[in-house]
């Protein structure tokens, strides 16, 4: 079966909610890969890290491209779409993963919710989108709940002035200031991909043009920021790296942009986050964080409301 064919296949409510969790388990399973490689001894820069891992995810949906599906390239206003598209992400990738290669997941991720609000007005205004009462309350719960999931341990939530901790640090450190900045274009990149995907191409197609643009772009910044970023021979690269890279990263953005097409792109965006529930089952079973179960316990049942709210009503 076809990616093409299995995407048309999930077109049922039971459907899409596998989807929305397939698509934030290995969303979220991607960015934990890429950030330990980044935190490795003598790891390799990020602009490296985002030129080899999108070339390798490009590579790897090749096989599944249908001839016409190279003509995108041939219109010139149609790929002014995906050349902005992919500038924006890599404007925010370049920004988170040099936030991650400096600070703790945690200090990153806390700031991911704030896209999918943002998505909620430049999806009115730009594609008069709207979502209904659920699927906003779900957004709101889901955000709220990761906001509080990733706060500093051992945070007491009574004092409105935790709350706004995270934000005071922008000012005090650039990998935190690069954490909040890059939420921001994502917000416009997944705007011109729904605009794509609902009228120009489909989910492989749009994959594999986005993710090559990326690449080229990054290795263009590279080749200019050679002699002051690190490099590493593609040798020295773990195994997880090429998994990630492979199978991961293309499945993200082509599970993504299915969910794009059947949910508002902030709602697609929100749900892609609930990836944060694995995480604290993985944290629990594999890595024995048994700190604060309680309140993880919490925030894993908040989310699972959210999720309901948007998926079930």
């Amino acid at each position: 079966m076809s990616l093409s064919s299995l995407g048309t296949m999930l077109s049922t409510d039971n459907a899409i909610i596998l989807l929305a969790i397939a698509s934030a388990f290995i969303g979220s399973s991607y960015l934990v890969c890429m950030s330990r490689v980044m935190k490795r001894e003598h790891a390799p820069s990020s602009l490296q890290v985002l030129v080899l891992s999108h070339f390798l995810a490009a590579l790897a949906l090749l096989p599944f491209m249908k001839s016409n599906d190279f003509g995108l390239a041939q219109n010139s206003s149609i790929f002014l779409l995906v050349i902005a598209a992919a500038g924006f992400l890599v404007i925010s990738r370049m920004l988170y993963f040099y936030a991650y290669a400096r600070t703790d997941v945690a200090t990153v991720a806390i700031f991911s919710p704030l896209t999918p609000i943002y998505v909620l007005l430049t999806g009115y205004i730009l594609l008069g989108e709207t979502a209904t009462f659920n699927e906003v309350a779900g957004l709101m719960v889901i955000s709220l709940s990761i906001y509080v999931y990733f706060m500093r341990k051992g945070t007491s939530l009574a004092n409105i002035a935790n709350w706004l901790e995270p934000f005071r640090q922008i000012a005090r450190s650039r990998a935190v200031l690069c954490a909040f900045l890059s939420t921001i274009p994502t917000a416009f990149a997944a705007i011109f991909q729904k605009e794509l995907l609902l009228n120009h191409t489909n989910p492989v197609a749009f994959s594999f043009w986005l993710l090559l643009l990326i690449a080229l772009i990054a290795g263009v910044i590279l080749m200019f920021k050679r002699s002051s970023v690190k490099l590493v021979s593609l040798t020295t690269l773990p195994i997880s790296f090429y998994a990630a890279s492979l199978i991961l990263l293309p499945l993200t953005h082509v599970l993504f942009s299915w969910l794009v097409l059947a949910k508002p792109t902030a709602i697609a965006l929100v749900l892609q986050r609930t990836g944060i529930i694995f995480q604290i089952m993985l944290a629990y079973f594999i890595m024995h964080e048994r700190e604060q179960i309680g309140r993880r316990i919490a925030i894993s049942l908040f989310i699972i409301l959210g999720f309901s709210l948007i998926m079930l009503y």
